[in-house]
């Protein structure tokens, strides 16, 4: 359970940032926010994927089966 609320407040954190940023440095006018989001939505699915790998590996090998979480 804990790795559960673990990985949810570091995806939520990591959605946040890359969104934001995306928002910031969009151009353009409207056709801009369109791909802006676009871009900020496939740009957070991989790096989900890819945090989710590492972050579950770091996860499991410092608390393993959950013990002391």
């Amino acid at each position: 359970m804990a790795f559960g609320m673990i990985k949810g407040l570091v995806f939520g954190i990591l959605i946040c940032l890359i969104s934001c940023h995306q928002g910031l440095v969009v151009k353009d006018g409207a056709v801009g926010v369109g791909r802006g989001t676009t871009k900020a939505v496939v740009i957070s699915s991989l790096a989900l994927l890819v945090f989710n790998f590492f972050l579950t590996i770091f996860l499991t090998n410092f608390f393993p089966f959950g013990e002391g979480l």
